[in-house]
């Protein structure tokens, strides 16, 4: 190999090292725009705190961060709600509850958007999971229990309820705005009772229960300025 030869080869080495000094930092990390605890109470509901178990922490990541409650009312209706921050790999912190639920034994059979009335007159979009699971009573024999759940995902300036949407809005974020938008994962369920205590509630009125206690919890909870639908 020639003299000229090394130098245009050392030349060009050294120009696609520079390189390295063009390419951005890290982005900065936002934290989601949602409280990191849950309201011991809120009008007409009293709670208990519920423990995050081994696998939640292990399947997720030890930054991951959780709240989670079940709240009661005086009729006898509980509304669990967990609420996911995420740690620094998305990959693993963040999820859809079409992920876990069948590990917990749920079946999902439905999945549909839904909208949640707020009392300043806007709507909270979510994604409407109905799912079943097969329990056992005294007796031992089976029979199917109905579960209705509410998932969304609240960064730092948006609220979806679509995990691609949020994938996306970070993948559009680390790349085209230089910036990092910490996501929270949220979901409030009930279990349909009737049929299962007296007086119990069917899929209907599960359905008001939930959208009545969420329209009480998000104000509560959102340090979101009045965004409370997808992007």
């Amino acid at each position: 190999m020639t003299i000229s030869r090394v130098s245009s080869l050392l030349a060009l080495l050294a120009a696609g090292f520079s390189t390295v000094f063009l390419i951005p930092k890290s982005p900065p990390q936002n934290p989601a725009s949602v409280r990191t605890t849950l309201p011991e109470s809120l009008p007409g509901w009293t709670s208990r705190e519920l423990a995050v178990s081994a696998y939640e922490q292990q399947s997720l990541g030890l930054e991951t961060r959780f709240a989670k409650r079940a709240y009661r009312n005086p009729a006898g209706d509980e509304v669990q709600v967990i609420v996911v921050f995420s740690g620094s790999d998305m990959n693993t912190s963040i999820h859809r509850p079409e992920r876990c639920l069948p590990a917990q034994g749920w079946t999902i059979i439905q999945n549909t958007p839904a909208e949640v009335p707020l009392p300043d007159q806007t709507r909270l979009a979510v994604t409407r999971l109905k799912n079943l699971r097969s329990i056992q009573d005294a007796s031992g024999r089976p029979f199917l229990v109905s579960n209705i759940a509410y998932y969304w995902f609240v960064g730092h300036k948006n609220v979806t309820r679509s995990h691609l949407a949020r994938s996306w809005m970070d993948i559009r974020d680390r790349i085209l705005r230089n910036s990092d938008q910490r996501w929270a994962y949220l979901t409030a369920s009930a279990v349909v009772t009737a049929g299962l205590q007296p007086g119990g509630k069917d899929e209907a009125a599960t359905d008001t229960l939930l959208a009545g206690f969420l329209a009480a919890l998000w104000p509560e909870i959102s340090l979101l300025p009045g965004n409370s639908g997808p992007e």
